[in-house]
């Protein structure tokens, strides 16, 4: 949605006055100038984003962590800078997702404008009038959804399957004693020890 808002109002502001070539015919409104602006605001978006919601707890940090202690929810490493000052990972993964959402997500719209055509339909406004409509807001998100489900299965999820020992004892030693017991009966479960 970002990329979808930034490319609009770089196309508003700037389209077709620094570069006059068409930017695609299926898409007659569409710019140069709009895409471009889009991509660099939505990565600068996405690392801005990410290095704010990471340095803060209160929007990193589960409800149920900041109700029992705010000021040591659970530190979840995707968040953590490294000790040689690299950037926190979850740096890294936002700029993947705005690549993705600069580059490929559009065309989500795109597709939508060639059913639009094909159809001879003007917009697909019956929902939102005087707007796009409901494909104007969801024609990427599809796309950008298969890409979410795929990245976070082969990148992220695996990263937290390599948290240190002190961290998931940590993170254990916060747990109520019944919430423990369940770990522990489940954990056992798993490994078939009697």
């Amino acid at each position: 949605m970002a990329n979808d808002t930034f490319a609009y109002f770089c196309g508003l502001a700037l389209g077709k006055k620094l570069i006059s070539a068409p930017f695609l015919q299926l898409s007659p409104k569409k710019t140069w100038e709009g895409f471009i602006g889009g991509f660099l605001l939505t990565i600068t978006y996405a690392v801005l984003g990410a290095h704010v919601w990471g340095s803060s707890r209160f929007l990193r940090c589960s409800f149920e962590e900041l109700q029992k202690d705010a000021k040591t929810c659970f530190s979840d490493p995707l968040f953590q800078s490294g000790a040689n000052g690299e950037q926190a990972p979850i740096i890294k993964h936002a700029l993947f997702y705005a690549l993705f959402a600069s580059t490929i997500a559009p065309f989500g719209g795109f597709f939508a404008s060639a059913v639009k055509r094909a159809f001879n339909i003007k917009d697909f406004d019956s929902v939102i009038p005087g707007h796009g409509g409901v494909t104007d807001r969801m024609d990427c998100q599809l796309l950008n959804q298969l890409f979410n489900f795929v990245y976070y299965t082969t990148f992220i999820s695996a990263l937290h399957l390599k948290m240190p020992l002190p961290q998931l004892m940590a993170f254990v030693e916060r747990l109520d004693a019944g919430e423990q017991r369940q770990m522990y009966d489940a954990l056992k479960r798993m490994l078939n020890v009697q």
